[in-house]
């Protein structure tokens, strides 16, 4: 079936159901995959085509390769697997430029995309949208220009355009390290100065750098809008690791800010921090400020300004005290590999309060997981903090029929989970029950198996997916029952996951 068309209803207008009976026994996974990344197989089929020489404002099929560079004059589409930008690229005013799920921009040098009307890069979570250079192997944490492209430029954008958008966007190997603009040496991957028409959602900017800012600068009435985004591993050369506002009033968000690095050798005694506010109003609630530090430490806080009133519920490294912000280990799955996930321990998950519009969630988490689930498995749906939401119950397979499939839940070390499986997937509504929200139908569910659970390490159960041809295209839902010494009833229903089998 691959590169035939998958014959959809009305696409035009979000009806992606096949119109083809015959298309209707495949479908997509919507569970998390233990399989490879698919950017190597991608980009492979990328090269292997021809590539073709175009104007900024012209378009390509989908799948081709494109190279652009230079003015966008007129509404445009980058229809493309993989974009190729040889120069810098201006996104005139009026013009806005649309960036479709699942392409790859390549930076061929120290280019820039420089926004004076709209852009619009709203990814998925399955499919990012994802800005790096071509040439990685030379990207280094210094004020060289190899290796690297010049971020994304919003400046002095005019109030008259629609906002701009990025969505599920990867923004890395980006450098502000000299050239055009007022500030040419302030945030590494994106710079919004005197335009408030720009949000930014769970996106992830990692290894960039500048001087100010590593990942972020917002100056002079940025006033914008940053929710569920990774800034993680970004390196300033003089200060503000992670992100440096001036003059603005912008939100973050449910945002994770961790391991960002200030390489201050060549001027040690100066103070540093990892979020600098300068006669500004940053707004920070539910966040994660965790582990960014200066390779020299002289007087150094993750936060500098930061106010308990404009800082509200997050968990923030050495939290000098005040407000509902606390400062306690977020205990991350893996932080030396970069998995800035939560686990079952942590006192993130949990443990945010409904606060304002302003302050609003996205609906679904960095990888996709819908936000609110009962992470500490005690009944009661609640948001976590940072940019992960925590999943109790994970499941891992290819969805193909006969294959191997693993349950994973965590909990409480010596209690059990028994996992159940629906035939017709997981109901658009959830059954009160005095162990929580039950998402399968009671009288179609039946019990796979029980197996012990662990706080540290999750519990696992192994089965095999039916191998019947007759069940290709058939939908099944799975949750688990896991015991919680939290729970009224000493046990809890865990999120639910819903996978549609696949022929090989």
């Amino acid at each position: 079936m691959i590169g035939s068309d998958p014959q959809l209803r009305d696409p035009l207008h979000g009806d992606f159901r096949p119109a083809n009976p015959a298309a209707r026994r495949y479908g997509c996974r919507t569970f998390v995959a233990a399989a490879a990344s698919s950017f190597g197989a991608r980009r492979e089929v990328a090269e292997s085509r021809p590539s073709v020489r175009v104007a900024a404002d012209d378009q390509a099929s989908r799948g081709s390769v494109i190279q652009v560079g230079g003015s966008i004059a007129s509404d445009t589409t980058w229809n493309a697997e993989l974009v190729q930008v040889q120069s810098d690229v201006v996104v005139e005013d009026g013009v806005t430029l649309t960036i479709p799920p699942g392409t790859r921009v390549e930076f061929a040098d120290y280019f820039r995309i420089q926004v004076h009307g709209t852009l619009l890069a709203r990814g998925r979570a399955e499919r990012r949208i994802t800005f790096t250079t071509d040439e990685p192997q030379l990207f280094a944490p210094d004020g060289s220009q190899s290796g690297c492209w010049n971020g994304i430029r919003f400046e002095a954008k005019l109030a008259r355009n629609a906002p701009s958008v990025l969505a599920y966007c990867t923004l890395e190997y980006a450098k502000a390290v000299g050239g055009a603009g007022r500030h040419p040496r302030c945030g590494g991957a994106l710079s919004v100065e005197a335009c408030a028409g720009v949000e930014v959602e769970n996106c992830s900017l990692r290894e960039n750098v500048a001087d100010y800012g590593g990942a972020l600068f917002l100056y002079e009435q940025a006033n914008v809008r940053i929710a569920g985004t990774s800034i993680a591993s970004n390196h300033a050369l003089v200060d503000a690791a992670a992100v440096y506002v001036a003059y603005s009033y912008p939100t973050f968000a449910n945002c994770t800010i961790v391991a960002n690095r200030i390489h201050n050798q060549a001027n040690p005694y100066q103070a540093t921090c990892a979020v600098a506010s300068f006669v500004a109003k940053p707004r920070f609630a539910h966040c994660i400020v965790w582990g960014n530090a200066p390779d020299v430490v002289y007087q150094h806080q993750q936060m500098f300004a930061a106010k308990a009133w404009t800082t509200r519920r997050c968990d923030v490294e050495a939290w000098p005290g005040g407000g509902d912000t606390f400062a306690l280990d977020p205990r991350f799955v893996a932080p030396a590999a970069g998995d800035w996930r939560l686990s079952f321990a942590s006192p993130c998950i949990d443990a945010a309060t409904r606060l304002d519009a302003a302050a609003r969630p996205p609906a679904f988490d960095l990888t996709g997981l819908a936000r609110e689930l009962d992470g500490d498995l005690d009944t009661t749906l609640r948001l976590d903090l940072g940019a992960h939401e925590f999943a109790p119950f994970e499941l891992v397979t290819t969805g193909v029929l006969g294959a191997p499939a693993l349950a994973r839940v965590w909990g409480e070390d010596g209690a059990t989970a028994t996992l159940f499986v629906a035939r017709g997937g997981v109901l658009g509504r959830t059954i009160a029950t005095p162990f929580g929200g039950l998402s399968l139908e009671p009288r179609g569910s039946f019990a796979l198996g029980s197996f012990a659970l662990g706080s540290a390490q999750p519990g696992e159960f192994g089965f095999t997916l039916p191998n019947d041809p007759a069940l290709a295209g058939e939908r099944f839902g799975f949750q688990a029952l896991a015991g919680d010494a939290h729970a009224p009833q000493l046990a809890a229903y865990t999120n639910a996951t819903e996978l549609t089998l696949l022929v090989p």
